[in-house]
């Protein structure tokens, strides 16, 4: 624990440099930030994925589940099965070998029946549910239950929906976007390996191999110039309070890359040696006017949180 508290501390430093024109640009009101330790057993595995929408939980290659009620508790352990979990959204969870696990009315987290065998690499649920895994594989609820569909004999390892309802598909070098059996190709303009996706109103943002970022303003995909060549494996979009007028981008990468940038701004960060073999994803809270929490999670049980307020004058 010793260790993790010292890497929060150490990404934390490194974050602050990152974010300090937030709070000096423009006139916006100043922000109090704290960084704080929320890890989980270390015998848990790698956190595969944290989940900010609604109450915040966690996944871990080590197959268990971790929820948050409120920023004051610490993540409790709901679940643990035999099978490596990749993916969590909103109480359903997903993982190798067509693995999905829900929690139900009762508070119970249940198993269901795998109408896969591929492994689960992602999943978006918002009343309407659907995951994406190896080979090309898309499984999405059904009144009848899951269905299973296959668009490609490559690695899909990230899905968005947007504000139209469409969901956009990560998938090596190519984007996917549409409904469920009704899917098109989408041309980005740039040969890049992409592995992750997220969005803000229209505005969408890929990552990838080599540092790549392309940004998706509603009309056009978008480069944009990395202070890196590691691979961008994560990327989250969270909204600092007092920003009214943007919002901010973080990516993670290999060799501990942390990147951040703001909607119209260039990507800045480092290459953190400090880093390297921990963290491996980030998530942030979105849509609150005065608080904002980005969540770095990793290898060991890691979850490491930064938690931004407004200054309220007197």
């Amino acid at each position: 624990m010793i260790a993790v508290r010292r890497l929060c501390v150490l990404l934390a430093l490194g974050a602050i440099t990152l974010a300090t024109s937030c709070s000096e640009v423009g006139g916006r009101p100043p922000l109090r930030e704290e960084w704080y330790d929320d890890s989980v057993p270390a015998d848990v595995g790698t956190v595969s994925q944290l989940d900010t929408s609604g109450i915040s939980t966690a996944v871990s290659d080590g197959g268990a589940i971790f929820v948050k009620g409120n920023r004051a508790s610490a993540f409790s352990e709901v679940f643990r099965g035999a099978t490596p979990l990749r993916a969590i959204s909103r109480m359903i969870a997903v993982g190798d070998g067509g693995f999905i696990v829900r929690k139900r009315d009762d508070r119970t987290w249940t198993t269901e029946t795998p109408v896969t065998d591929r492994n689960l690499n992602a999943v978006w649920n918002d009343g309407e549910s659907l995951a994406v895994g190896d080979e090309g594989t898309i499984v999405h609820d059904t009144e009848m239950g899951w269905a299973v569909e296959t668009i490609a004999s490559t690695r899909l390892s990230s899905v968005w929906k947007d504000e139209q309802s469409q969901y956009w598909i990560v998938g090596g070098r190519t984007l996917w976007r549409g409904r469920p059996e009704a899917w098109q190709e989408v041309d980005t303009g740039y040969d890049v390996e992409l592995r992750a996706i997220a969005g803000y109103g229209a505005d969408l943002w890929a990552v990838g191999e080599g540092g790549a970022i392309l940004g998706w303003n509603g009309f056009a995909w978008q480069r944009r110039s990395p202070p890196t060549t590691e691979n961008l494996r994560s990327v989250a979009i969270g909204h600092p309070p007092g920003l009214y007028d943007s919002y901010e981008v973080w990516a993670i990468g290999e060799q501990g890359t942390v990147l951040r940038w703001l909607r119209d701004g260039q990507p800045e960060g480092v290459t953190r040696p400090e880093l390297v073999g921990r963290v491996v994803g980030v998530a942030a809270e979105l849509f609150h006017p005065t608080t904002e929490t980005v969540w770095f999670f990793g290898r060991d049980g890691l979850i490491c949180a930064r938690f931004r307020s407004l200054v309220i004058a007197n």
